[in-house]
């Protein structure tokens, strides 16, 4: 849902806010997978930036390690969960980088309501400040 973040504010969805946070992750050594529900493409062709939608499929194509579109009628919010349910051994939980509560799935999934394993972005106008990680990206001109 990074997509959606400034939509309010630019009037359109922007591929480019989430891959400038993608870009910093990687240059930090952190390791991420971005979930995409399938209607995704078909918002980004419609209300997205000019460019997006060839972007989108490109990085499904060449980035399937990281970036995954789940089936039509599925969730990605399901998806991120239960990815985020996975603690493999000698390694701490994941974090998940939303702004949404997800509310409606706190029973199977009770640490989506713990912020402790959220990452929720404040919108600034130059970048996204994420503050219990005192962590600022920076968004270009095109972002």
């Amino acid at each position: 849902n990074v997509c959606f973040w400034r939509k309010r504010e630019r009037g359109c969805l922007s591929l480019g806010d989430l891959l400038a946070i993608c870009m910093d992750l990687h240059r930090r050594g952190v390791d991420y997978k971005v979930f995409f529900d399938a209607s995704t493409r078909y918002r980004l062709r419609d209300s997205g930036e000019a460019g997006d939608k060839e972007l989108y499929l490109k990085l499904l194509e060449t980035h399937p390690d990281r970036f995954c579109e789940v089936n039509r009628g599925e969730s990605a919010d399901l998806a991120v969960l239960e990815a985020a349910a996975v603690t493999p051994a000698g390694q701490k939980p994941a974090l998940i980088l939303a702004r949404d509560n997800y509310f409606e799935h706190r029973a199977r999934f009770p640490f989506a309501g713990d912020m402790s394993r959220r990452l929720w972005g404040e919108i600034e106008p130059k970048g996204f400040y994420f503050r219990r990680f005192d962590w600022f990206v920076k968004l270009g001109k095109a972002a």
